[in-house]
């Protein structure tokens, strides 16, 4: 019983710090976009500054103050292993299939939620952006932060509670603190595979790595080869139309795309058979202080700072479905 209740005001405590990360991040990018649209109106939108305005709000201080708050809650040091570069590309298939399905998973959510209007993705502002910005914050900063925040300081708190309760919540944690639903799905699958990694390996260059990778490809590739094609007139391509079919394939772009997907599909079917070969052979450690399985949802989730994280990144979510 103590352990448990020892165990619940941590969980609280990370809870209350995720809140304040949000919510600080948020009200800083709120006042800094007011700002820039008194001054500039909103062509700013379109330029760089609008990488800068979205995400050093969130990392030059809401999450310092997130980690400040949760910086006095035991932690518990994970032993560091090796990982070889062929079970790293096992686990980069694994992220392409988890990736794409949490992404069919969270385009349909969302437009259920939606009654059917077609829904865009939060990202599409960014991933046809300045490329240089793209590679600065997306490609770089983005897998390095929060890699270092929902695996290593989630995960090393979590950890001395349950090895699975650890990597189950940090990657809950991890989908919700995007704050929409087109991302939370791919996201929490994802972040089950790089806690499963970082909880085996105690490094975090080898999620960070696949990080990297997946936002390089979404943002940079994908992103590339989709800003040279007309979307809309893709959607609405009749393929008994000839002539336009025809027209669509002397566009370089959707030559490029197409290599793309197939590639794409082919690493994405590696990843369902490594899935499925893989998945029984997970395995966890069990911990002196681990939550006793009846207890785990009210010790982990039914806590004041979890339990207010929680519906505040669902209320979120629904704002930006349908508030944008």
């Amino acid at each position: 019983m103590e352990n448990t209740n020892v165990a619940k005001k941590s969980f609280s405590r990370i809870g209350f710090a995720l809140l304040a990360m949000a919510a600080v991040s948020l009200g800083m990018q709120v006042g800094v976009m007011a700002i820039l649209n008194l001054v500039a109106g909103k062509n700013w939108m379109e330029t760089p500054i609008l990488y800068v305005a979205t995400f050093v709000p969130v990392y030059v201080i809401g999450i310092p103050v997130g980690l400040l708050i949760m910086k006095d809650v035991p932690k518990e040091r994970i032993e560091e292993k090796d990982m070889s570069f062929g079970k790293w590309l096992m686990f980069f298939s694994i992220c392409i299939f988890a990736m794409y399905i949490g992404s069919v998973l969270g385009l349909v959510v969302s437009t259920v939620f939606k009654g059917g209007a077609q829904v865009e993705n939060p990202l599409q502002s960014y991933v046809s952006g300045n490329i240089v910005m793209q590679i600065i914050f997306l490609v770089i900063l983005a897998p390095l932060i929060e890699e270092f925040v929902f695996r290593k300081v989630l995960i090393e708190r979590m950890r001395p509670y349950g090895e699975k309760l650890a990597v189950v919540i940090s990657a809950l944690c991890f989908g919700l603190f995007h704050q929409n639903f087109m991302q939370f799905f791919y996201a929490f699958f994802l972040g089950l595979i790089w806690g499963y990694i970082y909880i085996r390996t105690g490094k975090l260059r080898y999620s960070a790595a696949l990080h990297m990778t997946i936002n390089f490809l979404g943002s940079i590739v994908a992103g590339r080869l989709t800003s040279g094609l007309d979307l809309e007139a893709l959607q609405n391509l009749d393929p008994q139309n000839m002539n336009a079919v025809l027209e669509m394939y002397k566009n370089p772009a959707f030559i490029g795309l197409l290599i793309y997907l197939f590639i794409i599909g082919i690493i994405w079917i590696v990843g369902l058979v490594m899935f499925c070969i893989n998945f029984g052979k997970r395995f966890y450690y069990h911990v002196s202080a681990e939550v006793p399985k009846g207890e785990v949802f009210k010790t982990a989730i039914l806590n004041p700072g979890l339990l207010l994280f929680i519906i505040f990144a669902i209320g979120m979510c629904f704002a930006a479905l349908f508030m944008g």
